[in-house]
């Protein structure tokens, strides 16, 4: 039984990544990479802990839409400490995952493993960090795997990979 499980879980990822362009090896290489910076930033990349703390508590629920200054506010406090391409990888994936959030809620998912929550900054840090290995296992697949003709982009990485992440079992 638990063979079979494993053959359907491969089965269906394959089938999924198999649409999509070789290319897509790139675009979720380059979407690790943000991921990466969006959990090392606070911790490694700023020495100013109020400002930790205040970028660990930035809102990324429907506050964070019913705000839209969140976003600029975020790049300005980061300027001063980061090159400006990770402080726009920052903002773009603290957009996307806020996206991510409000689709998932809608479709009745408030709750990303063992009290984990993407209400935040700090709760998704906590929420990739956990799935990192998931994600690099999903970028050594995707040679064998992508062999179509569908381009993916960039801003769509996340969208369409992380849910096959969760489907699939590798939660």
């Amino acid at each position: 039984m638990l063979e079979t499980q494993i053959a359907e879980h491969n089965g269906g990822l394959l089938s999924t990544l198999a649409k999509y362009r070789a290319d897509t090896v790139r675009v979720w290489h380059d979407t690790i990479r943000a991921i990466e910076e969006f959990i090392n930033v606070p911790f490694f990349g700023l020495d100013d802990d109020a400002l930790v703390a205040w970028l660990m508590a930035v809102p990324l629920d429907g506050r964070f839409f019913r705000n839209p200054t969140l976003v600029t506010s975020v790049q300005a406090a980061l300027r001063p400490h980061l090159e400006g391409g990770t402080v726009e990888r920052f903002c773009r994936l603290m957009l996307q995952i806020a996206a991510i959030s409000a689709g998932f809620r809608m479709n009745g998912q408030a709750s990303f493993g063992a009290g984990i929550t993407l209400d935040t900054i700090g709760d998704a840090m906590i929420y990739l960090q956990s799935r990192r290995r998931h994600f690099v296992s999903l970028l050594y697949l995707m040679p064998l795997a992508c062999r179509g003709d569908v381009k993916l982009a960039p801003l769509d990485a996340l969208n369409v990979l992380l849910p096959q992440v969760v489907c699939f079992g590798m939660e």
